[in-house]
């Protein structure tokens, strides 16, 4: 018997009031929405997401923004869930495609967003590697799981 099981990471923002703002910054997120996940493949279930910051810096602002992302709803960095009801289906979010930087706040074993390698004056752009891990016996259903960016400039 297969069963599909579609899954979606959903990466939002919180909203900063004007007068908290030192400057100010335009943020654009790719969520990562993952293939149908089959248990019984012995490949990990991949896909690519995208954060794009625009900032321009007001006095006293970083020049390259800090970037950081909670650990979603299992509040585990390194044991992240997407859940489905009473159902849980692990998975994690990279900073590069080795799978060896969770990306976090920089505590717990992550990494914060790492400094841009090529930026345009106030842009930077991070790839979001998403990888579920295989073998997970899980009901069919609809995963999802929500994690906050945190934007320090």
């Amino acid at each position: 018997m297969r069963a599909l099981i579609i899954v979606t990471v959903l990466l939002t923002l919180p909203t900063v009031p004007a007068a908290a703002q030192s400057g100010a910054c335009r943020i654009s997120v790719t969520g990562l929405t993952f293939a149908p996940y089959r248990s019984l493949n012995a490949s990990p279930t991949t896909n690519i997401g995208r954060l794009e910051v625009f900032c321009l810096p007001g006095e006293g602002s970083a020049a390259v923004p800090v970037v950081t992302l909670s650990a979603g709803r299992s509040g585990n960095y390194v044991d992240r869930t997407m859940t489905a009801g009473s159902s849980e289906l692990h998975y994690n979010l990279y900073a590069e495609p080795t799978r060896r930087l969770v990306l976090g706040d920089g505590t717990a074993g992550t990494v914060a967003f790492p400094a841009p390698r090529t930026r345009t004056i106030g842009r930077a752009s991070w790839p979001i590697f998403g990888v579920i891990p295989p073998g997970q016996r899980v009901p069919a259903g609809s995963y999802s799981d929500t994690l906050l960016i945190e934007v320090a400039f």
